[in-house]
């Protein structure tokens, strides 16, 4: 993944690069079905360019850090669909999700006097949810899916960050950081077409929401079967 945010009156830029790696299974039985996923990998912060105002000049600052994520979801769901061959299936579902996301400590570039180094960072995720899960095959090769969710967060203590200028590296102190919203919403609309008996195009659309944040999303990838 490749993400990039502008956050700011003077649009801030920071730019993070994911590598991830995710062990999957799914089992079926009757009408009940359940999956799990595993997920690990490495962040990497790439130019993180802090700007600022500074009078009546505007000033930046920039550095880059990395850091790892993991991650591990389960999910308990119902078939409601009359028959495994209906066209349609609909199922409500369970879900319980845990997250640990670690940032190293790092520096901004240089010593003048607006420059600032920034202590390791932790983020620990804990939600259980539910949702309904839901497909229809258009036709033997087309098929549309989707997905949506309510999940609690059980992790929403405020962030602690602890900051330092480069010019006075022992003068540390300590600030609020981000608070976890206890809320969160989740739609995913996608559509799957086979171009071969085993080679099939994946595009969804998703979004996230909570009380005061909203991420949207766009995936298209192919999978084979083997």
């Amino acid at each position: 993944y490749r993400q990039k945010l502008e956050a700011g009156s003077n649009d801030s830029d920071y730019k993070l690069n994911t590598y991830l790696g995710t062990a999957f299974v799914q089992y079926q039985q009757n009408r009940w079905w359940a999956d799990a996923a595993a997920t690990a990998g490495h962040l990497d912060y790439d130019n993180l360019k802090r700007k600022f105002d500074l009078g009546p000049n505007e000033r930046g600052e920039k550095g880059d850090t990395s850091g790892d994520v993991l991650a591990f979801s389960a999910r308990l769901g119902y078939d409601i669909a009359q028959q495994a061959s209906s066209p349609w299936h609909l199922s409500p579902f369970i879900s319980a999700d845990y997250a640990r996301v670690k940032v190293d400590g790092y520096s901004e570039d240089g010593n003048d006097s607006t420059a600032l180094t920034f202590d390791d960072q932790k983020r620990t995720s804990r939600r259980l949810g539910v949702g309904l899960q839901g497909k229809y095959q258009i036709t033997r090769q087309t098929q549309v899916f989707g997905e949506i969710a309510h999940e609690k967060e059980y992790e929403d203590d405020t962030q602690k960050l602890t900051m330092a200028l480069n010019s006075l590296p022992d003068n540390r102190y300590t600030l609020e950081g981000y608070t976890p919203q206890t809320n969160l919403n989740r739609l995913n609309l996608g559509v799957s077409h086979k171009l071969t008996q085993d080679l099939a195009l994946r595009a969804s659309y998703n979004i996230r929401k909570d009380d005061d944040f909203t991420q949207q999303g766009i995936n298209v990838g192919v999978s084979l079967d083997f």
